[in-house]
């Protein structure tokens, strides 16, 4: 009796293993294949998982909508096409694209069940809403860094180019804004709903992305609209600013592309009833025409994110961090990201902090600071990505959530997207010795953030003094990871901290009457409408700028400068701290408890979590 009660479970349980390679959604059951990791560690992979129904033929430019529903048993073992991109700026061409391309591709540990449900992260590739995929990541990187690891990876696809930010004008019933973010919102339900089928955890879900990919997070983060619809459990942003586009810039290229394509002369509805009729690879050539010549748009290419309700009801970057989400953040940059040869002005970080003087604030920074000076140290995309990174990390800290800031300062490799390497296998370069000690524990903290909730023990999270992880090693000094105060010191302080203050006088001082102007010799400005006294100039150490102001407003304009000063002082006070936590690096292991890496040496880590 008992043997045979034993043969009965053997062959249940072997029964168990083989059909959790056919999965039953909502939709219908889906095929995948099975995997292994170099250790030997069993995982599951599902491609091709459909979303949404495809945005082909009238359901173009529309919001997503449910998949359909099948018979049968879907093939689930190959990559689906790539979303639409044919990309002047991008090195990784897809093989293959089309309109047809709302799926999302899964890696799972071969342990997870929906009696033993694993945490989620759900990752969202960058590209600046333009190119790249869900679908050219390295697979045996993906299990060995994720699926093995005991957690759920899933990459979906999303809109991109003009397939996801074509723009008629305010009508949202006419064509909606933002369809690629829209797109990302679906998939999140999507896996919030079918994640249990697969083994995964719905109230474990984080979000992840890079570049374009952690700007999606933020915004799905912030959304109003998520917040109503679905949960997250945490967030991790990497190298990604705010990349917000304005409705004017995407409706040009928007008009321009139906001008090339034949459509004009007519109203805006006909003109999107023939646009509908045109062929995928007919717009996406028409696209990649413009961005060839995107000089002649001042640059502009389709992407970035629009600020508009009801996904976004935000009137500027400010508005935008009031509303963080009730989650944790795990959230940094790398020290090189996107310094190749300098960039030239433009007025963009003074939008970060909702200044109104963009072009004077530019002025004071590269001609009063040490970085704008040398024009190399950070160049204005570099400083936009450290701006957002500060801004939304500090947001989340204001909530009473915890955000883990850092900064990836290894002296090789640096720049954005080589940090990839060690997470998502692109991006691949030959590593010296200190790299592959952080090949073996980089990844690790971000799996630990998933799990546990925080990166490792001694990272501890964004406090006043702009705290922050430092991410380098060098075998030779002795160098490891460790804490840091005053995260990208210059920039944050100039542009998060005294920007405002400076734009509310430059503001104020306008409104009495002043002109102001920038004198080049000297680095400071001046009335020149005013005063007509011989005066020169006093070089701006302290920022303000210096301005002769009619003597009936003299008052008003020294009470706001005094108050301005005292900020300062109160300021300096407040957030000096020279000191830095230089203790050793210790990470959690998969039993989340703490491993010491010393003396060079990765962690010999405990029992996996399966």
């Amino acid at each position: 009796m008992i043997i045979r009660l034993v043969t009965v479970l053997a062959f249940v349980g072997a029964t168990i293993a083989q059909d959790d390679l056919i999965v039953k959604t909502s939709y219908g059951s889906i095929q995948g294949y099975e995997g292994k990791s170099v250790d030997g560690t069993r995982v599951r992979v599902f491609k091709s998982v459909p979303f949404a129904s495809p945005p082909v033929g009238d359901l173009r430019w529309r919001l997503p909508l449910e998949p359909k529903g099948w018979e049968g048993v879907k093939d689930g073992t190959k990559y689906s096409a790539a979303c639409m991109s044919n990309s002047t700026t991008s090195s990784s061409p897809q093989p293959w694209v089309d309109e047809d391309c709302l799926y999302i591709n899964i890696w799972i540990h071969g342990g997870c069940s929906a009696l033993k449900k694993c945490p989620i992260i759900m990752y969202f590739h960058g590209g600046a809403m333009n190119y790249d995929s869900a679908t050219y990541f390295n697979d045996t990187a993906l299990v060995e860094t994720y699926a093995s690891k005991g957690v759920m990876l899933v990459i979906p696809g999303f809109r991109l180019g003009f397939t996801g930010q074509f723009s008629l004008g305010d009508n949202q019933e006419l064509i909606p804004s933002n369809l690629g973010v829209y797109d990302a919102l679906h998939a999140l339900k999507f896996v919030s709903k079918e994640a249990v089928a697969f083994g995964g955890d719905s109230e474990k879900i984080s979000l992840m992305g890079h570049s374009g990919g952690g700007a999606l997070t933020n915004l799905l983060g912030f959304s109003p609209i998520r917040k109503r619809q679905v949960a997250i459990h945490q967030m991790i942003v990497m190298s990604s600013g705010l990349n917000f586009d304005t409705s004017a810039s995407t409706e040009m290229l928007s008009k321009e592309m139906i001008k090339r394509a034949g459509c004009t002369n007519i109203s805006k509805k006909l003109a999107l009833s023939c646009m509908k009729k045109k062929t995928g690879p007919e717009l996406l050539a028409i696209q990649r025409k413009m961005e060839e010549e995107k000089d002649q748009f001042g640059g502009a290419i389709f992407g970035g994110f629009i600020l508009r309700a009801p996904l976004l009801p935000f009137k500027s970057m400010p508005d935008f961090l009031k509303n963080p989400p009730n989650a944790n953040i795990m959230i940094g940059t790398t020290i090189g990201e996107m310094d190749f040869p300098p960039y030239p002005k433009g007025g963009l970080l003074g939008s970060f902090v909702g200044a109104k003087n963009l072009v004077e604030l530019d002025e004071l920074y590269y001609n009063l600071t040490q970085s704008g000076k040398n024009n190399q140290t950070h160049n204005p995309e570099s400083q936009a990505i450290y701006i957002g990174a500060f801004t939304v990390a500090r947001s989340i800290m204001e909530k009473g959530n915890k955000a883990f800031l850092y900064s990836f300062d290894q002296p090789t490799h640096h720049m954005h997207t080589d940090d990839l390497s060690y997470l998502m296998g692109i991006h691949y370069f030959e590593r010296d010795e200190n790299e592959k000690l952080i090949e073996q524990f980089y990844p690790q903290l971000f799996l630990n953030f998933t799990k546990f909730g925080e990166p490792s023990p001694n990272w501890k999270p964004l406090n006043l003094k702009d705290r922050y992880y430092s991410i380098a090693v060098n075998l030779t000094i002795g160098r490891m990871p460790e804490m840091h105060n005053h995260y990208e010191k210059e920039t944050i302080d100039f542009w998060v901290r005294k920007a405002p203050k400076i734009d509310k006088i430059i503001t104020v001082t306008r409104a009495a009457g002043a002109k102001m102007e920038w004198d080049k010799v000297t680095g400071g400005f001046r009335d020149l409408t005013l005063e007509e006294e011989d005066q020169s100039p006093v070089k701006n150490e302290t920022l303000i700028p210096v301005l002769l102001v009619h003597a009936s407003y003299f008052p008003s304009f020294l009470l706001v400068c005094s108050v301005f000063l005292l900020g300062l002082v109160i300021g300096r006070y407040l957030f000096n701290d020279s000191t830095s936590n230089e203790e050793r690096m210790w990470i959690l292991g998969p039993d989340g408890r703490g491993m010491r890496i010393d003396q060079g040496k990765a962690p010999a880590y405990a029992e996996q979590m399966f």
